[in-house]
């Protein structure tokens, strides 16, 4: 994720994080989401630098995997044209299309 913001030359960077929940979440700003988050927060802090989270973003309406998978896909073209100097057609090595 940083790699793919700074190429994009956005001011963030990080893991994806998921946290798993036996059930619904607690509601927004309720004091058991608080704690959760709080929870979260710790276990990151105990990593001492060595996992850094990315924005925050939530799923709860919208499935992230067809996103994800253009991601990959893109990246994946993206390698292909730079290690071989063309596109995934055989093309010449002209601008990636």
């Amino acid at each position: 994720m940083t790699l793919k913001h700074a190429l994009a030359e956005l001011p963030y960077g990080g893991a994806k994080s998921v946290v798993l929940a036996d059930g619904p979440l607690p509601a927004p700003g309720s004091p058991e989401r608080v704690a959760l988050m709080e929870r979260y927060g710790d276990f990151v802090a105990r990593t001492a630098g060595s996992y850094v989270p990315g924005v925050r973003a939530f799923c709860d309406e919208v499935a992230p995997g067809p996103c994800t998978g253009r991601g990959v896909y893109a990246a994946m073209r993206a390698a292909v044209r730079h290690a071989l100097g063309r596109g995934r057609d055989g093309g010449g090595t002209g601008p990636p299309t």
